[in-house]
């Protein structure tokens, strides 16, 4: 440990020397023999299962450490110096104790801990190959948390701050990921330091200032990685003003086609939106607008528009009483009937695990029901009666979608409902037909009991006909959504029809 109470590093070729005099030259060719089977193209099992027994026995030995760092500082085959570099980070730590008690060598330079600290950070600055720099990020921040309760490893903290500066876009990107790295080990360690935050908060802006992509995007993940770890608004309170930075690269990547910014923005959001309240709530309406903006694009991916509505659900979910006050509640409701539409047409049997569907239920949900549900009711019931069978099938399963929230409002419609629900049942379309059967089996689960005790006699005249259709899938739904009606319903009930159903059954059998 140095004055300031850190952990000595030595210098790079210092540290090169001391691995050097301590490498066991033919343990090292042994290991980089069983090595090179797995970076070789086809091996076979058996000799894959010969090399991993090598490996393993090899990596009891703290010999392993020294004979890994010296593969990633000499050998010229980037994939073996990769390779090296991921098998470290598990040997390091399995043998971190015994390397820290032992004394440096007589006329050497330092220990070997010190020495381990200088080889990876030399070769964070000096490693051409991305992969590799990206496995030794990794072990400096696995090491880091090992020792951290020890001392500040200043050179590791401090290529973080400087790298962010550095010339080179490289470097300024692996700064940021050994940042994202170190996050996501000693997060809260980090926070509890004295000016941290501040100083964390100027390395973010530059991050995200960044002219280059893959620098920008790296910050992102350093600050999900934050987020994730200390999303409160205590903690989130110093980072307040990286809100605004991040919407102006939103609205930037997707003019741009960046999808990766977009969606790790999004993603940020949508992290914050449940843990933090007043930080986020002051910038709700912007980030409201620019999901809605992202959402408007004609050229928008779907992996894009998946992550922007699922945004807008989860702003629905958590922040229900500012969004109330926004005056574009209207329009996340259209926006979600008109996805779920657009997803129906390619196919409407997956909507359910979609994200316009998903949308509707929480709007459906957690909105106050004298908002949300007679304008819902009255677009279903428009899509219900469309020429056009996709807007059919969508309009029949966004009634399923609301059923759960909305379950109260809809009991005295349910007659209205459940007449549009059976003639879907009866479209001349296959596709529309098996979605107005999703819908029903959604009725049976939300509504319960009481629902089925006026319509159960009923629906099973229209049900079983269905059973006996020659579309297979048709046929297998319906089956499927009268074995809900069933657990859905007690003994009394289901007793007094027992001769029919045995009888439509035992005849769809026969059919079948």
């Amino acid at each position: 440990y140095d004055a300031a109470g850190g952990m000595k590093t030595l210098g790079f070729e210092d540290a090169r020397r001391v691995v050097a005099e301590s490498v066991d030259a033919q343990g090292t060719a042994t290991l980089e023999q069983a090595m090179l089977t797995f970076i070789m193209p086809g091996p076979d099992n058996d000799k894959l299962k010969a090399a991993e027994g090598v490996l393993t026995e090899g990596f009891k030995h703290p010999e392993a450490v020294v004979s890994l760092l010296s593969l990633m500082c000499e050998n010229a085959n980037p994939l073996m110096r990769q390779l090296a570099g991921t098998f470290l980070r598990k040997v390091l730590l399995a043998h971190w104790e015994s390397i820290d008690r032992q004394k440096p060598k007589s006329g050497a330079p330092g220990d070997l801990a010190s020495a381990i600290r200088g080889i990876l950070m030399g070769l964070i600055k000096t490693e051409p190959h991305m992969l590799s720099r990206r496995v030794v990020a990794g072990a400096i921040a696995a090491l880091n948390r090992r020792t951290h309760w020890k001392g500040k490893w200043m050179e590791a903290e401090e290529f973080v701050f400087q790298g962010i500066n550095d010339a080179d876009p490289k470097n300024r990107e692996v700064s940021m990921l050994l940042l994202n790295f170190m996050t996501d080990e000693v997060a809260l360690m980090m926070m509890e330091k004295a000016g941290y935050p501040q100083r964390l908060l100027g390395v973010y802006e530059r991050g995200l200032k960044d002219s280059e992509k893959a620098v920008s995007l790296m910050t992102l993940r350093a600050f999900s990685s934050l987020v994730s770890k200390c999303g409160t608004d205590e903690e989130m309170a110093p980072f307040e003003p990286l809100l605004p930075i991040m919407l102006n690269a939103l609205t930037l990547a997707c003019k741009q086609g960046h999808d990766d910014i977009v969606i790790e923005v999004i993603n940020i959001f949508d992290e914050l939106s449940p843990q933090s309240t007043y930080v986020f709530a002051k910038h709700t309406e912007s980030i409201l607008s620019a999901a809605l903006e992202i959402c408007s694009y004609p050229e928008v991916s779907p992996d894009v528009l998946s992550n922007a509505m699922g945004l807008l659900a989860s702003l629905v979910r958590h922040k229900t009483k500012d969004l109330l006050k926004s005056p574009r509640i209207a329009e996340i409701m259209q926006l979600a009937f008109r996805t779920v539409a657009t997803q129906a047409q390619l196919d409407p049997t997956e909507v359910e695990n979609q994200s316009g569907y998903d949308l509707l239920h929480s709007m459906a949900k957690w909105m106050p029901k004298n908002i949300f549900f007679q304008p819902a009711a009255g677009i279903i019931m428009q899509m219900i009666q469309s020429p056009e069978p996709h807007v059919r099938a969508a309009g029949v399963l966004s009634l399923g979608a609301i059923a759960e929230g909305c379950a109260e409002n809809m009991r005295p419609h349910v007659e209205t409902m459940l007449q549009q629900v059976v003639r879907v049942m009866r479209d001349n379309n296959d596709t529309v037909r098996r979605c107005g059967l999703i819908a029903l089996g959604r009725f049976a689960d939300e509504l319960g009991e009481m629902f089925l005790a006026k319509h159960m006699k009923p629906l099973i005249g229209d049900l079983f006909p269905i059973l006996k259709t020659e579309n297979e899938e048709i046929a297998s739904a319906a089956a499927g959504v009268f074995q809900r009606m069933c657990s859905q319903s007690d003994k009394e009930m289901l007793v007094p029809l027992m001769e029919v159903i045995l009888v439509h059954l035992l005849d769809a059998l026969k059919f079948w």
